[in-house]
C-alpha cells in the first residue's frame, strides 16, 4: 500500500512503546523510551534525572503527585488514571495511563505507560503482547549482558529470587536454543521494543516459557527489560499462584480506595488520633506487628521486600515519635481499650 514518508514515520513511531521508569523515592525519571521521547518532542537529557511532574500539565500535578505517593508508600502496586503530559504543538495529546510499581533492590520504581488521549482504554504493553497482563517483572542488564537489577516479582511466576539472576549473564538462564533469538532481540531494541518468547530455567530447575520484552529504556549503561509469564503451557500450580497474586493486588487496591476496612486488631483510634494519618499499607504493617509477626514474615505475606516493610515501620515510628518496635508496642499497649492480639 502506498503512503507518504510522513505516514511511514508516524506508523513506526506509533509502534514504539512510550514508557518511562520513575524512582518512587524522589519521583525523578530514571529512564525513558525512544517512543516516549519522540511523542514528547524531547531529548534524553531533558528528561532523565528530572522530576516526572515537570512533564505533567501544571493543573494536573497535585493529582499526579497523589497517585505517585500511593505507589511510593506501598498501598498499591498498580494504578490507572489519566495524567495529561505536555505535548508539542500539532502533536496528539499524550498522557500517563498506567503505572506499575516494582521493588528493585533497595529502590521502589514505577513503570509508566503512556498513550494518546483517544486510546486510553488499552494498555500499550497488553496490546504489544497480545493479552492482558496479570503480573510483570522488570530488570536491567549492562553492555556485557550481565543482569544488574531484578524486581522481586520474578519470584511470583519463575520461583526465583533477584539474587539468583543479578550478577550473572542473562543468557545463562535461557535455554540454549533460544540464545540467538535473545541476542537478536536485544540488538534490535536500541530504538524500539522487541518481544521474544523463550524458555528460562525456573526456581525448580525446570524450563518455563516466558515472554521477554526488550525496551529502549536505557540509562547509565543499563538496558531495561520486562519479563511476563506465557499463558500457554503454564502448570495448574503456576496459574493458581499467578491468580492468587493478582487477587491480592486487587484487594490491596480496593482497600487503598477506602471501600474496605480491615478487621484486624488495632489500638483505640480515639486514644491515638494520629493513627488516622497512617496509610492503608502502614495500617497493615502495624496490625501485623501488633499480632507478633516479624519483618520477614510481614514482607512475605504482603509480597514486598523487607526493606519496604522497614520503610513503612520508619514512617510509623515517626508518626508516633518513637525509635524502635519496643517503644511503639509500649505506646500502643498503653492506649485504653487497645487490643494487642487476637482474643483466645
Amino acid at each position: 500500500m502506498a503512503g507518504t514518508p510522513d505516514d511511514y514515520d508516524r506508523a513506526v513511531e506509533d509502534s514504539e512503546l512510550a514508557l518511562a521508569l520513575i524512582d518512587l523515592g524522589d519521583f525523578a525519571v530514571r529512564a525513558i523510551s525512544c517512543g516516549a521521547l519522540k511523542r514528547l518532542g524531547l531529548a534524553t537529557d531533558d528528561v532523565v534525572g528530572q522530576p516526572v511532574l515537570d512533564l505533567v500539565r501544571r493543573d494536573d500535578r497535585p493529582a499526579a503527585a497523589a497517585a505517585l505517593e500511593v505507589l511510593s508508600n506501598g498501598a498499591v502496586d498498580f494504578y490507572r488514571a489519566h495524567r495529561p503530559l505536555h505535548a508539542p504543538a500539532g502533536r496528539q495529546p499524550l498522557g500517563i495511563e498506567w503505572l506499575h510499581a516494582f521493588e528493585v533492590g533497595e529502590h521502589r520504581l514505577a513503570l509508566a505507560e503512556a498513550a494518546h488521549a483517544d486510546d486510553r482504554e488499552h494498555s500499550p504493553l497488553a496490546a504489544f503482547l497480545g493479552r492482558d497482563l496479570g503480573v510483570l517483572a522488570i530488570g536491567a542488564m549492562n553492555a556485557d549482558g550481565v543482569v544488574t537489577a531484578m524486581s522481586t516479582d520474578v519470584d511470583t511466576f519463575l520461583g526465583l529470587k533477584p539474587a539468583d539472576l543479578v550478577g550473572r549473564p542473562l543468557l545463562g538462564a535461557v535455554a540454549h536454543r533460544d540464545v540467538q533469538r535473545l541476542l537478536d532481540a536485544a540488538g534490535a531494541s536500541q530504538q524500539r521494543s522487541v518481544g521474544v518468547s523463550i524458555k528460562m530455567r525456573n526456581g525448580s530447575g525446570h524450563w518455563q516459557h516466558v515472554c521477554l520484552l526488550f525496551t529502549s529504556l536505557a540509562a547509565g549503561g543499563e538496558q531495561w527489560f520486562i519479563l511476563a509469564p506465557e499463558q500457554d503451557g503454564a502448570s495448574d500450580a503456576e496459574r493458581a499462584k499467578k491468580l492468587e497474586h493478582h487477587l491480592w493486588k486487587i484487594a490491596a487496591e480496593v482497600e487503598a480506595s477506602g471501600l474496605l476496612q480491615r478487621t484486624m486488631p488495632v489500638p483505640n483510634v480515639s486514644r491515638l488520633p494520629h493513627m488516622n494519618a497512617l496509610t492503608s499499607r502502614q495500617w497493615e504493617v502495624l496490625s501485623r506487628l501488633v499480632r507478633g509477626e516479624r519483618v520477614p514474615t510481614i514482607a512475605g505475606e504482603l509480597h514486598v521486600s523487607q526493606s519496604t516493610v522497614r520503610n513503612h515501620l520508619g514512617a510509623i515510628f515517626e508518626r508516633f515519635g518513637v525509635h524502635s518496635q519496643a517503644e511503639l508496642l509500649q505506646v500502643l499497649q498503653s492506649a485504653p481499650g487497645a487490643s494487642t492480639g487476637p482474643s483466645a
